[in-house]
C-alpha cells in the first residue's frame, strides 16, 4: 500500500504498530476492493476482487472500470467524481455484471485520495456483495404490494386475537382503517353469537391445525353483516414457535345471494314444472279420451256408412244394365260417375274402419318371418306378379317383432302404392331387402315410381295427404297414415327417401326377432 499517499498522519503517542498496519492490509484484502484514478482507469484489484467479479488482475489493470464491469450508475460518473473533489466519500449502489454474466448488486464506498497539491489523485472502492438481500426485499416488496392490493381481507393476529396487521382489502370489506384495528381484538368485527367460533379457530392454531374456507358471518364499520369465506394458518417465529396467525377473509356476500337466488327459483321451476307435468297429464288424458272417441266415432259413421253406400252402388249398377239402352250418352256417363264416387267412397270408408282399428286394438309383437310373409303377399296380389310388376325379394330376410296382421296391412299399402304411382307406360319395378341396424332390422322397399319431393317427405304420412288427384291415381290419401300407425304400435319407425322422377325407397325399421337369423342382404 506504499503508493497510496495517506490522507492525514496519526497523533503523536498513537503511532500505528507494525502488527496493527498488518491487520488493516489484511481486512483490505478480505475485502473486493479496486483502486482508479479520476478517468476511472483501474490501477489496483486485490483478490477479493477477482472472487466477487470473476476477472483476473491482468484481466483488470489498466482497464476502465465502467467498461469493464458494465457498470450500471444511480447518476452520471461525472457527478459522482465532482462529488468526491469536493467531499472526499460517496457511498451507493452499483449494478456489475461479472465475467460469467450474470449481474451483481453491490453496496459500495468511494474513498477520495488526494495528492499534496490537493488535487483527486485516486479512487479506493470497498464493495459488499447485496445482490440476495436485494432479491429479498424486492420480493418481500412485491409480497407486500400484492398482499396490500388484494381484494380480500388479508389480517395477522397474536394468539389472543390481537390484530398486528390488517391490509388494504380488509380495509374495503370490513370499512376500518389500518389505524383503528392495528392492536385492536379481532372480536370487534364478529358477532357476538360468533363468538365461540373465534375461541375455537384460535385453539386449532395453538396445535398448529389450519383452518380452510371456513364460512361465516362478520360485522362491518357501518354494521353491515357480511358473509365470509375464512383461511387460517398458524405464523411461526425463527425456532418454529407457534406465535400468531395469518387470516385471509373473502367476501361472499354476493356469492350467497347469488346462491340464495338460485334455490328459489330452482323451488319456483320445481314448482312450475310439478304444475306444467299435472296440466300435461290431465290434457294428455283429455286428448286420448278425445282421440279415441273420434276414433270410435269415424269408425262406427264408415260403418254405418257402409250399407247405404253398398245399396247406392248396387242400384247404380241395376240401372245401368236394365236402361243402358234407354239413356243417352250423357246419363250413362253420369251413372258411371255415381258408380265411380260410390267405389271411392268405399275404398275411403274401409281404410277409416282400418286406421281406426289399428289404434284401437292391442298389438301383441312375436318373431315375423318377413320372407315369407312377403312372398305370401305378392303371390295373392295379381297386381305384383308378371307380367304386370317385376317384384324382387333379396333373400335371405332378417325376421322382425311385430304383430303380423297389421304388417301384412303396411306392406300391402307400401307394395301397392309402389306399383300403383309409376308413369304411364313404365313397368313397375319394386325390390325389397333387409339390412341389421343394432337391435333393429330395417326393410328397404325400392321403386322405380315417380318420386317424391323433399318438402312432402313427412307430409305424406299424415291423414288425407294426397299429392296427386284421384284422376291421376286413386286412393283414399289413408295409406301410408294407416303404415305410420301400425308401424308406431309396434315399436317401430317409418321413412322414405325419394326425388321427383327418380324412383322411391320407403322403408320400416322393426325390432329384430329374438331368434337367430341370417346376416342382411342388399
Amino acid at each position: 500500500m506504499s503508493r497510496f499517499r495517506r490522507t492525514a498522519q496519526p497523533p503523536t503517542g498513537m503511532e500505528i504498530s507494525e502488527e496493527a498496519l498488518r491487520r488493516q492490509v489484511l481486512m483490505l484484502e478480505l475485502s473486493p476492493l479496486l483502486v482508479r484514478d479520476p478517468e476511472d482507469r483501474i490501477l489496483y484489484w486485490n483478490r477479493a476482487a477477482e472472487v466477487m467479479f470473476g476477472f483476473t488482475r491482468e484481466d483488470a489493470i489498466g482497464r476502465l472500470s465502467h467498461e469493464l464491469l458494465q457498470t450500471r450508475f444511480p447518476e452520471p460518473l461525472e457527478q459522482i467524481i465532482g462529488r468526491l473533489r469536493t467531499g472526499r466519500q460517496w457511498q451507493g449502489e452499483l449494478r456489475h455484471v461479472c465475467s460469467g454474466g450474470n449481474e451483481l448488486i453491490v453496496g459500495t464506498q468511494w474513498i477520495a485520495q488526494m495528492d499534496e497539491s490537493g488535487a483527486l489523485e485516486s479512487i479506493i472502492e470497498v464493495n459488499l456483495d447485496i445482490t440476495d438481500r436485494k432479491r429479498v426485499e424486492a420480493e418481500r416488496a412485491r409480497l407486500a404490494a400484492i398482499v396490500e392490493s388484494s381484494d380480500d381481507a388479508i389480517i395477522a393476529k397474536t394468539l389472543e386475537g390481537v390484530i398486528t396487521d390488517w391490509n388494504g382489502g380488509a380495509e374495503r370489506i370490513f370499512g376500518y382503517p389500518a389505524a383503528e384495528m392495528v392492536g385492536q381484538p379481532v372480536f370487534r368485527i364478529i358477532p357476538a353469537e360468533r363468538q365461540a367460533e373465534e375461541l375455537e379457530i384460535l385453539a386449532r392454531l395453538r396445535r398448529g391445525e389450519r383452518v380452510e374456507h371456513y364460512e361465516t358471518v362478520r360485522i362491518a364499520k357501518d354494521g353491515r353483516r357480511v358473509e365470509v369465506s375464512l383461511t387460517v394458518s398458524p405464523l411461526r417465529d425463527e425456532s418454529g414457535t407457534i406465535v400468531g396467525a395469518s387470516k385471509i377473509a373473502r367476501d361472499i356476500t354476493e356469492r350467497k345471494r347469488a346462491e340464495e337466488a338460485l334455490q328459489q327459483a330452482q323451488a319456483s321451476l320445481l314448482t312450475h314444472a310439478e304444475d306444467l307435468e299435472r296440466t300435461v297429464a290431465q290434457r294428455t288424458a283429455l286428448l286420448h279420451e278425445t282421440n279415441s272417441e273420434l276414433e270410435a266415432f269415424s269408425s262406427s259413421l264408415a260403418h254405418d256408412m257402409a250399407a247405404p253406400l253398398r245399396a247406392i252402388r248396387n242400384f247404380t249398377e241395376l240401372a245401368l244394365e236394365e236402361t243402358r239402352s234407354k239413356l243417352s250418352a250423357e246419363e250413362t256417363g253420369l251413372l258411371q260417375k255415381v258408380l265411380s264416387a260410390s267405389e271411392r267412397m268405399g275404398r275411403l270408408m274401409n281404410d277409416v274402419m282400418v286406421f281406426s282399428r289399428i289404434a284401437r286394438q292391442d298389438l301383441l309383437s312375436k318373431p315375423v318371418d318377413l320372407e315369407s310373409l312377403l312372398l305370401d303377399i305378392v303371390s295373392e296380389w295379381p297386381e305384383l306378379q308378371p307380367p304386370r310388376a317385376d317384384v324382387t325379394l333379396a333373400t335371405p330376410l332378417l325376421a322382425v317383432t311385430g304383430q303380423e296382421s297389421s304388417l301384412t296391412q303396411c306392406l300391402t299399402n307400401l307394395l301397392g302404392n309402389a306399383v300403383k304411382f309409376v308413369a304411364p307406360g313404365v313397368k313397375p319395378k319394386v325390390r325389397l331387402y333387409t339390412e341389421a341396424s343394432g337391435e333393429e332390422v330395417r326393410l328397404w322397399i325400392e321403386d322405380n315410381g315417380i318420386g317424391i319431393a323433399k318438402e312432402a317427405r313427412q307430409r305424406i304420412f299424415q291423414g288425407f295427404q294426397r299429392l296427386h288427384g284421384p284422376e291421376q291415381y286413386e286412393g283414399s290419401g289413408l295409406g301410408l297414415a294407416i303404415v305410420r300407425k301400425a308401424v308406431e304400435r309396434m315399436g317401430g319407425t317409418v321413412g322414405v327417401e325419394s326425388a321427383p322422377g327418380q324412383g322411391s325407397r320407403f322403408w320400416i325399421q322393426l325390432p329384430a326377432a329374438p331368434l337367430p337369423a341370417p346376416g342382411g342382404n342388399h
